[in-house]
């Protein structure tokens, strides 16, 4: 019997992690609409074209993938992400795939198109994907679809004459069995993902199509689509930030042996060039914070470039916070924060609501979270971007949190802090309480340094989740201040344009007023007690008032 299991949280890009199990222990949860792309046969059919070698993991949506729906009901391929991430890809830090879910909605038949390749220049055309199902059972393709609930089939096939309509096309199936999840090198044989190699025809107008068709059918998961000429070189480098350095690295290499067939070479924002004589991970430290750019090249024993070229361009960002207070209210997803999965099969993400509906974000319209819905203790973590603390005294560390139980189950939460990317974590807190309504807390943060992290870990117990808001680090003054501001802002939720600000201190008012992004939103002086705010959207805000040469900043909510 198929168990039914919903989506909690939306997920987008975050960082290095491993999956292990797939539980599919998510009956209690709320659905909530989920984080997809749906577009109708007749809304979009259009081809797109690319060259060789290719690979779509779907880290950035769709690319130049095309889904559609020839069948009954509006239910289409989504992007998903978090519930279940085959090993080699969370290993590579990605986590999102295409997904057909086993939703109820009549006779589906769900395409999912790739660009179209010219391989008649290939000598070995091959696709490579990965893919899972939960209920093999109910995707076998002997099954009559038109029989009932629960049949279904998927596809593999392509078609060489494919324009714009997949009905006039002729398609050719290269692949209609179903993976029985069974693989020995996943770290969970039993309930793992699958890899496949089939042969593509050497044609100069060649489209893949994954065909999804049945109702209530077992879902279907792909990802790391790869079509490459199997005959041809090729590499693949990839990049991983902590603080100030970047990880380079070189895997997947086809046809190549660094040390006997040649060496590689690259460089960094235009610099000069580097050799590397081996396929070891390189690290390229004192980064400054900002966007940067690398481009690496095999080469033969005589530096030449390879032709044709086995090149790539990386481009990157470096977060390093070093102005406060810094303020994240998870409007723009998790964006700067990496995650980390110690064990199970669930990660952080983000979302409007807590896994059974009863929390709905502090402020704003997003929240991070984790749900697991299951008794294994699985854990994971997100962590901030690097922060710069050399400098400051007594920073601090302010977020809300919620943590519902069900019944007598409960999830935890902990806070930790790391003096240094490699340094050793150490816990500031833990809160194993129910929570059910946003509780603030704040934490002083020891022994601030020039490469300072803050990591939220949560620990599943069968409960509704953790969920965080509104996390900020108010580390704003200097070592040579002596002098804090006795300060009072008040109404605080405030709800109407005005605001009261009174301190025994004497002097004009110097006011300004950050968003949850560090964004100074106000910047202005008054002479009197009264701050007008109605210029200011709805939000959670730092506010920072100075008079006389004292600071002080507090938290401002505008309702």
């Amino acid at each position: 019997m198929k168990k039914l299991y919903s989506t909690l949280f939306i997920l987008l890009p975050l960082f290095i992690y491993s999956q292990e199990t797939c539980e599919h222990m998510h009956e209690r949860g709320v659905i909530q609409t989920p984080h997809f792309i749906e577009v109708t046969q007749s809304e979009n059919q259009i081809k797109s074209t690319t060259s060789i070698p290719y690979n779509n993991s779907f880290e950035n949506g769709l690319g130049d993938f095309t889904v559609l729906i020839d069948g009954d009901g509006s239910y289409n391929w989504e992007i998903q992400s978090g519930h279940f991430v085959h090993d080699d890809d969370g290993d590579a830090g990605g986590y999102q795939y295409l997904q057909h879910d086993d939703v109820d909605q009549g006779d589906q038949v769900n395409w999912a198109l790739s660009p179209t390749f010219d391989l008649s220049g290939a000598a070995n055309p091959e696709l490579t994907y990965w893919d899972h199902v939960h209920y093999a059972s109910y995707a076998d393709c002997d099954n009559d679809v038109a029989t009932g609930v629960g049949n279904g089939c998927q596809e593999v096939m392509y078609s060489t004459d494919y324009t714009d309509d997949v009905n006039s096309a002729t398609w050719v199936v290269i692949y209609n069995d179903t993976f029985d999840n069974y693989n020995e090198s996943q770290s969970n044989p039993g309930n793992a993902w699958g890899d496949k190699t089939l042969d593509l025809p050497a044609e100069s107008n060649v489209t893949v199509a994954f065909r999804y068709s049945g109702n209530f059918a077992s879902d279907w998961l792909i990802d790391d689509i790869t079509v490459k000429d199997n005959a041809a070189v090729s590499a693949n480098w990839s990049v991983a930030t902590a603080g100030g350095a970047a990880t380079l690295s070189i895997a997947d290499l086809n046809n190549f042996t660094v040390g006997t067939d040649g060496h590689w070479h690259y460089t960094i924002d235009g610099g000069s060039t580097v050799m590397v004589y081996d396929t070891n991970d390189v690290t390229i430290s004192g980064l400054s914070a900002g966007e940067h750019t690398i481009v690496a090249w095999l080469v033969d024993d005589d530096h030449n470039p390879l032709d044709p070229a086995v090149e790539v361009t990386i481009t990157f960002n470096v977060v390093i916070i070093n102005s406060y207070p810094w303020c994240d209210g998870f409007e723009e997803g998790l964006a700067d924060w990496t995650s980390s999965v110690y064990s199970g099969a669930a990660e952080w993400g983000y979302g409007n609501q807590n896994a059974n509906g009863t929390v709905a974000p502090q402020t704003g319209s997003f929240m991070a979270g984790f749900f697991s819905g299951n008794y294994n203790s699985d854990t994971a973590s997100i962590i901030s971007p690097s922060m710069d603390l050399s400098g400051v005294s007594d920073p601090q560390l302010t977020f809300s949190h919620t943590q519902a139980a069900w019944g007598t189950d409960q999830d935890a939460l902990r806070v930790f802090y790391r003096d240094g990317a490699d340094g050793s974590w150490v816990q500031l807190a833990e809160y194993l309480d129910e929570v059910t309504s946003w509780a603030e807390v704040t934490l002083d943060l020891p022994n601030p340094s020039a490469d300072y992290y803050i990591g939220f870990q949560a620990t599943s117990g069968w409960g509704w989740g953790v969920t965080i808001d509104n996390v900020c680090v108010d580390a704003a003054m200097s070592v040579n201040d002596t002098q804090t501001l006795d300060v009072m802002i008040y109404p605080n939720p405030v709800e109407d344009n005005y605001v009261t600000i009174t301190s025994p201190v004497n002097g004009i008012k110097y006011v300004e007023v950050f968003d949850i992004n560090g964004r100074r939103v106000m910047d202005t002086v008054i002479s009197n007690d009264t701050l007008d705010v109605s210029s200011i959207n709805s939000g959670f805000y730092m506010i920072k008032v100075t008079i006389d040469g004292q600071t002080k900043i507090s938290k401002l909510v505008v309702r």
